[in-house]
C-alpha cells in the first residue's frame, strides 16, 4: 500500500520531491526498479497467458504443419549457386492453405527455376518469395524487391523426408524455448526498461534546466535522483503502450512522450527555493 502511495506521490506532489533531496541515491534506484518489475511481471504474465497457449499448439502440431502443406512429390536441388526441381512447370504455396489473413499476396513461395526473372512476371506470381534458377527473390516494403544469389546458399536437397529430419531435430529445442517463453520475455522487457537508467543521464540534465528556470537550486547529482522517481508517468505510459500496440492492431507511437512527460512531471513539482525574511 505505501508503494502504491509512493507511486501516486512520484507523479504529483512538490512536498514529496522536497523531501527526496535529502535521500539517497540506492532509494530511488531501489524505487525505479521496484516499479520496474512490477510492471514487468504484469506485462509478462498478460502477454504469455494470451501467447503460450498457441506457441504450444504450434510446436505439438509443427511437424504436421508443415508436412501438411509441403508437397509429398516436390524436391529442391541447390547446388553450386543454381536450383532446380523434379517439376517443371511454377509451383505454388499458396496463402490460403495455412492462413485465412489478408497478407495481400495470394502465395507465400512460386517455385520457378525456368522462367527468368523480371519484375512484372515477379508481380504476376503474386507471391512473397520466387525461387529462380539462380536466387531467391522477396518482396520488400513499398514495392521493393530484394535479390538473394544462391551463392550465398550451401547445397542443399529439400525434401518432405528431409524437412522431416530437420522438424525431429529441433523440434525439442522449440519446445523447450516455448517453454521458457515466459522467462526470455520477462528478461527481455527488464532490459528495455531499465535502459531508462542510462536515458536519464541526458533526462537528468534536462531536470537540471528546470530546476534552473524555475528558481529551484538543485546538483545534476540530485536532479538524477529525483529523475528515478519524476519517470514514473512514462514508465507507466509505456507499459500501457506494450500492452495495447501487442493486442491491437494499430500501434501508439507519439515521439518523445516519455521526455515530454518527464518535463511535464519536473515542472509541476520542481519549487523554487524559499528564502527566509530577516528583520532587523
Amino acid at each position: 500500500m505505501n508503494f502504491l502511495k509512493i507511486i501516486k506521490k512520484s507523479i504529483y506532489n512538490p512536498g514529496f520531491y522536497q523531501e527526496l533531496k535529502e535521500t539517497s541515491l540506492w532509494s530511488g534506484l531501489k524505487y525505479f526498479y521496484s516499479l520496474v518489475i512490477v510492471l514487468v511481471i504484469i506485462l509478462t504474465a498478460i502477454i504469455s497467458l494470451h501467447v503460450n497457449p498457441g506457441l504450444h499448439a504450434f510446436t505439438d502440431n509443427l511437424s504436421s504443419l508443415i508436412l501438411d502443406y509441403y508437397p509429398d512429390e516436390l524436391v529442391i536441388t541447390i547446388e553450386d549457386g543454381e536450383a532446380s526441381s523434379n517439376i517443371q512447370k511454377p509451383y505454388m504455396l499458396p496463402v490460403a492453405v495455412i492462413s485465412p489473413q489478408d497478407f495481400g499476396v495470394e502465395n507465400y513461395l512460386v517455385i520457378d527455376t525456368q522462367t527468368p526473372f523480371s519484375l512484372k512476371q515477379f508481380q504476376s506470381y503474386s507471391t512473397v518469395a520466387w525461387l529462380t534458377k539462380d536466387a531467391l527473390v522477396l518482396r520488400g516494403d513499398a514495392g521493393s524487391v530484394e535479390h538473394n544469389p544462391l551463392t550465398r546458399f550451401p547445397n542443399i536437397i529439400i525434401s518432405e523426408n528431409s524437412i522431416s529430419t530437420l522438424i525431429s531435430t529441433y523440434q525439442p529445442i522449440a519446445k523447450i524455448l516455448v517453454t521458457l517463453f515466459p522467462l526470455l520475455l520477462f528478461t527481455l522487457l527488464l532490459l528495455i526498461f531499465s535502459w531508462r537508467i542510462t536515458y536519464l543521464l541526458f533526462g537528468a540534465l534536462i531536470i537540471w534546466g528546470i530546476a534552473k528556470i524555475k528558481r529551484a537550486p538543485i546538483t545534476y547529482k540530485t536532479s538524477y535522483k529525483l529523475g528515478l522517481y519524476m519517470m514514473t508517468p512514462g514508465l507507466l505510459i509505456s507499459a500501457i503502450f506494450i500492452t495495447t500496440n501487442w493486442f491491437f492492431e494499430f500501434s501508439i507511437n507519439i515521439p518523445f512522450l516519455f521526455t515530454i512527460l518527464l518535463v511535464a512531471t519536473a515542472w509541476i513539482n520542481l519549487l523554487p527555493s524559499q528564502k527566509k525574511n530577516t528583520t532587523i
